[in-house]
């Protein structure tokens, strides 16, 4: 008797390599200025649904537990894509006003799109970056005066999951990268099915799947990768990544391998 069914893929994986399920294959425009690769998450990068990109560290908050007071020095360090820039701001008047002048301050960095206090007792202030930039908070603590407030940083990436890119053939530019062109291209992205990508460690089929949205320096360290929760350092500082959920790995994958996984986005 022949074979005619088999329980594992037999096929060769490459990133971007997929399997769609009913109607899960969509596809937006390319707004993304580093372009996208394929096997890679990506997001809605507006609320038309039109235009998608890689994910981004897009938001970054700073909060304090109490007001400043007189003396207090509210100081640290922002790192908008990869540039790392210290701000600081001298107790000024009362609290509101010394805030609202670090927003201003911050607002002035390159790469900054807004700079917002942002909470009814004027302690938070948030961070959005241009497109296609991170942003986030290493540092910050407030001193000097006669107490300090605490300080909770955090960053995370607000845009809405769109799917993952897929393989398409394509030619390659003219350095023999082939991907998906800002401004250029229509981006086809997985909704529902199987489809490969490389994960940064090593994956089982019962982890939870992480994307990342902040990049690193390895290979398999780029945004809109995936991992496990331990190997994507999801509670680092700064954060890197978030759960893509109703994803499973089909089989266990080394760090740094390509896994075939589920994609279920609503």
């Amino acid at each position: 008797m022949v074979q005619t069914s088999y329980d594992q893929d037999m096929g060769v994986k490459f990133p971007g390599r997929y399997t769609v399920s009913g109607r899960g294959l969509q596809s937006a425009a390319c707004a993304d200025s580093n372009n996208v690769q394929f096997g890679r998450v990506v997001v809605f990068s507006d609320n038309t649904g039109k235009k998608v990109s890689l994910p981004y560290s897009n938001q970054a908050t700073l909060v304090l537990d109490g007001d400043l007071v007189t003396s207090n020095v509210l100081a640290g360090n922002v790192v908008v894509n990869g540039v790392t820039t210290a701000y600081t701001e001298t107790f000024a008047s009362d609290h509101d006003t010394t805030m609202a002048a670090l927003a201003v301050e911050l607002a002035a960095i390159d790469g900054i799109a807004s700079a917002v206090v942002s909470d009814a007792n004027n302690r938070t202030i948030t961070l959005v970056p241009d497109a296609s930039t991170d942003v986030y908070f290493s540092s910050g603590a407030v001193t000097a005066g006669a107490g300090q407030a605490g300080v909770t940083l955090a960053n995370t990436c607000t845009s809405t999951i769109a799917g993952v890119a897929v393989h398409s053939e394509k030619m390659p530019d003219a350095s023999g990268v082939v991907e998906y062109i800002n401004a250029q291209d229509v981006v086809p992205f997985l909704t529902n099915g199987q489809v490969d990508i490389v994960t940064d460690d090593a994956l089982d089929v019962s982890d939870t799947i992480y994307f990342r949205f902040y990049q690193e320096s390895a290979a398999d360290e780029k945004r809109g990768m995936i991992g496990a929760a331990d190997g994507l350092g999801a509670d680092s500082a700064p954060s890197t990544s978030l759960a893509l959920g109703a994803s499973k790995a089909k089989d266990s994958t080394a760090a740094a391998g390509t896994a075939t996984i589920t994609v279920n986005i609503p």
